[in-house]
């Protein structure tokens, strides 16, 4: 599933109203069908298409690699930014699988991630060096991603997700 976006724009590394790497037009959004259908906590995630003439926006900022099947519990880095002028929420600690019938989610258990914060990525195996890794989740899901600052969920990242990025990346 995808489409089309008007106003949407990604600024990668924007700080205190600078755009180090320019701004680029949100071209498409990839979404899983059975969100889009309907918003199942499970399928809570999506790929967004960035588009400028000649450039491969990867190559110029670096990006997270997203991994599937991960086993849990899973040490993780989380990060998610309140607002433009207050700095990230940054977290470490072990991402497990939250057990409640019917859900496929990740549950964090680390405090500060407020309204704001969704989309948050859920990261392992960060470079030292480089501060890049692996995304296996996104704070979303049930609740919304959380009904306290303190809990965070994510969908799981399971085939489905391989297969909209394979798509999105097309």
């Amino acid at each position: 599933m995808w489409f089309p976006l008007s106003s949407v724009f990604f600024a990668p590394g924007y700080h205190d109203g600078k755009f180090p790497y320019g701004k680029r037009i949100v071209r498409s959004a990839f979404v899983d069908v059975n969100w889009k259908r309907h918003q199942d906590a499970n399928d809570d995630f999506a790929f967004l298409v960035v588009f400028r003439a000649g450039q491969r926006i990867q190559k110029r900022t670096g990006g997270e690699k997203p991994v599937t099947d991960v086993t849990l519990p899973q040490a993780a880095l989380v990060t998610g930014y309140l607002s433009a002028t207050k700095p990230p929420v940054k977290c470490d600690a072990p991402a497990k699988r939250f057990h409640k019938k019917g859900y496929r989610q990740l549950v964090f258990d680390c405090g500060g991630f407020t309204n704001g914060t969704s989309g948050g990525p859920f990261l392992m195996h960060v470079s030292r060096k480089t501060a890049r890794g692996e995304v296996f989740g996104v704070i979303g899901g049930y609740q919304q991603g959380g009904g306290t600052p303190s809990i965070s969920y994510s969908a799981m990242f399971e085939q489905n997700v391989a297969r909209l990025f394979k798509r999105a990346s097309a």
